[in-house]
């Protein structure tokens, strides 16, 4: 702020403010406070450093990563965030005028057009255009980094994504499936450090663990690989939230479909307690979470 307070025509100073208060609203949402005030300031910071060097392609991927964490938060309280969404798309675009070939601007803008996508299928409509393009994206990501383990992160989000539009119409999710555990593993390898690829594995399973009870299938195998890769994104994490609160999803998939009362209740038990220390952490999951737990609860007291 001295910077821009002395040379206020100085566009890397707004960037280097715009990433402070970046961080500091992702490190508010992680803690389940509200992060608007700092990626408010991101978002003019990163939009003055655009106007500033409009050649700049640097301002609008983090123009757009700002604003896909401001649509995050919308979306964790109850708001609608489809204009932050196409906005972030927009600036990703705008990058790739200025820089075509970016990685950062490619994979801000698959994330984008994947974000796109889910709140579509959400609203129930036809998320297909929206997917084909993030996969186009995506897909030429892999072309110029063959190793990029953001892409392939990216890739397997959209499979998982395929896989539940093809469970809405009926269709076997298998496949997609498949392809999901493929590439998010291959990102976990790829950047060993990171528990964001840990973390959509263990959503995945759990997805897939409910999907196979309902269906009337064994599901143990889901629910213990799905606890694994919790346990290893809260051992890169320990504050990761999400990755509780998807144990306790896990938990609660084993507690349905046990047959032993005994242990039907005491996985209900670890479920609820689970998604408590979940909500604790991150009242933002208490939204997504607070069926679940109920659930869970209810279980555990049965008789």
């Amino acid at each position: 702020e001295k910077v821009t307070a002395i040379n206020p025509k100085t566009a890397r100073a707004y960037s280097n403010m715009g990433n402070a208060y970046g961080i500091m609203g992702q490190l508010e949402m992680e803690r389940g406070q509200d992060p608007s005030a700092p990626l408010t300031k991101a978002i003019a910071c990163f939009q003055r450093a655009a106007a500033l060097n409009p050649s700049h392609s640097s301002a609008y991927i983090n123009l757009g990563l700002a604003r896909l964490a401001m649509a995050k938060y919308e979306r964790a309280v109850g708001a609608k965030p489809a204009s932050q969404i196409e906005m972030a798309i927009q600036n990703c675009e705008e990058a790739l005028i200025i820089k075509p070939d970016s990685i950062p601007a490619l994979t801000g803008l698959a994330q984008g057009l994947q974000e796109k996508a889910e709140r579509e299928l959400e609203r129930g409509a036809d998320a297909s255009t929206t997917e084909r393009r993030a996969r186009s994206v995506i897909e030429k990501v892999l072309r110029a980094a063959p190793d990029n383990p953001d892409g392939f992160l990216l890739l397997g989000n959209l499979e998982f994504l395929e896989a539940k539009v093809k469970e809405s119409r009926l269709g076997s999710p298998e496949a997609p499936l498949r392809g999901a555990e493929r590439d998010l593993a291959r990102s976990v390898q790829l950047q060993p450090q990171s528990p964001e690829p840990h973390l959509a594995l263990e959503e995945l399973y759990a997805w897939r663990a409910e999907w196979k009870r309902k269906g009337g299938k064994a599901c143990e195998r889901e629910i213990q690989k799905g606890l694994s890769e919790g346990k290893a994104a809260l051992a890169l994490n320990p504050v990761q939230a999400e990755a509780v609160a998807l144990e306790g999803a896990l938990r609660l998939s084993l507690a349905r479909s046990s047959t032993n009362p005994a242990a039907r209740k005491e996985a209900a038990r670890q479920a609820a307690a689970a998604i408590e220390r979940a909500i604790s952490m991150n009242p933002f999951l208490e939204r997504r979470y607070k069926p679940l737990l109920e659930e869970a609860r209810r279980l555990a007291s049965a008789r």
